[in-house]
């Protein structure tokens, strides 16, 4: 049986062998790239809030274990 350190090591050098950046080095990013990153998004792209509350998720306000199972007060 393995260890939890071994496995945890072969886990991560599994993971890093499947990564593969692109551009590889600091050098190869070019400003354009930089650029786009922080452009803003199109209108239909952007995040769309809802100005009312009729969206809005209901908090729950756990008082036991079992309070999962009581009616949300409206």
């Amino acid at each position: 049986m393995l260890s939890l350190s071994l496995s945890l090591s072969l886990s991560l050098t599994s993971i890093s062998m499947m990564l593969q950046w692109n551009p590889t080095t600091l050098e190869e990013v070019k400003n354009e790239d930089i650029d786009r990153v922080f452009q803003p998004f199109s209108s239909e792209r952007e995040l769309q809030v809802p100005s009312d509350d009729s969206n809005r998720w209901a908090v729950i306000h756990l008082k036991s274990p079992t309070s999962l199972m009581d009616p949300i007060p409206r």
